[in-house]
């Protein structure tokens, strides 16, 4: 079907590119940031408790359940905690001790560049090291292209979804970054020497694959919302990067090869 298709399935990751690119900048005009961000960027107060049926929970804030009985509330800042409990306990009844973490607007705003200037860095060493190791523009800018794919697609899903943005949801799209560089190589490295995508494509999928499993089992099996999150992450990552890999930087590199080729 590859063989058949390849043009058309080149574009396809692009067009993804595209539309949650629209999305993205959509909310930077609207929101005023491309994903909605926790309280650890912004500022506020994080409730953990537990109670005996999180499912009676309505307090007009978010709520996020984390086991069968622990659930996260996140409010503002200026939101009284206190009575935020006490709204709980009308409701269900509370086990043990709730507590509370506050995160000032000021220290939500210092994090919050941390992470923006943390995500251009990334980027940016990535690139140079593209640019070294193949020391070719076009190659380059085509691994480029395919870990742009895989971190801006990502972020719209995580948008969708409703995940918002923190520091470890950050940490997890890191190491994307470096993920989907790591196949990109191996792949752009194989069909530069000739010898096709096939062998490249059985090592990326085994590595994706076993990578899909290990993440879901955390997801499936940890109690700690950190922990699923992350593993949310990097397992959407990984399905956006095999299709942003052997379609979209597969095919751009065959049409440039090909080019290449005929001019020579």
């Amino acid at each position: 079907m590859f063989a058949k298709y390849w043009k058309i399935l080149t574009f396809l990751p692009i067009i993804a590119l595209i539309l949650s690119s629209t999305l993205l900048l959509n909310n930077m005009i609207t929101k005023g940031s491309f994903m909605e961000r926790s309280p650890e960027l912004v500022g506020g107060k994080i409730i953990t408790l537990q109670v005996a049926d999180p499912e009676k929970i309505s307090v007009g804030y978010t709520v996020r359940t984390t086991s069968s009985d622990t659930v996260i509330i996140e409010v503002p800042f200026d939101t009284d905690e206190h009575s935020v409990i006490a709204l709980i306990e009308t409701q269900t009844e509370v086990l043990g001790q709730p507590t509370v973490r506050t995160i000032g607007p000021v220290i939500g705003e210092i994090f919050w560049q941390q992470a923006q200037l943390a995500l251009i860095a990334a980027f940016v060493l990535m690139s140079i090291i593209v640019f070294v190791l193949f020391r070719s523009p076009a190659p380059s800018l085509i691994v480029i292209l395919a870990a742009i794919t895989d971190i801006i697609v990502t972020i719209a899903l995580l948008d969708f979804i409703g995940v918002k943005l923190s520091l470890h949801v950050l940490a997890a799209l890191l190491m994307i970054i470096g993920y989907s560089v790591d196949t990109d190589i191996v792949l752009t490295t194989n069909m530069l020497r000739g010898a096709g995508m096939r062998s490249a494509m059985k090592t990326g999928l085994t590595m994706s694959a076993a990578a899909i499993v290990a993440f879901f089992a955390m997801y499936a099996i940890s109690n700690s919302l950190v922990l699923q999150e992350m593993a949310l992450v990097i397992m959407l990552g990984i399905i956006v990067d095999i299709p942003a890999t052997y379609f979209a930087n597969a095919g751009i590199l065959r049409m440039w090869m090909g080019r290449k080729h005929a001019s020579a």
